[in-house]
């Protein structure tokens, strides 16, 4: 979403579940910023990253 000149991306999650598999959710925090991508409206050959906005709303169920 783009809100005059700032992108923002809004980003829910759940994490892996229980309190000693720490590793699995860091695997899925792993995995989420590498491969997660969404369509570049400006130039269609390209792809963003969540990293790619201005501002990421990361949000949701982590069990930390």
């Amino acid at each position: 979403m783009n809100i005059y000149d700032t992108s923002i991306c809004f980003l829910n999650t759940h994490l892996a579940a229980h309190k000693n598999n720490i590793r699995g959710r860091n695997n899925d925090y792993h995995s989420i910023c590498s491969r997660l991508t969404f369509p570049d409206n400006k130039n269609i050959s390209n792809s963003l990253s969540i990293f790619d906005y201005d501002v990421l709303f990361w949000l949701g169920d982590l069990n930390y």
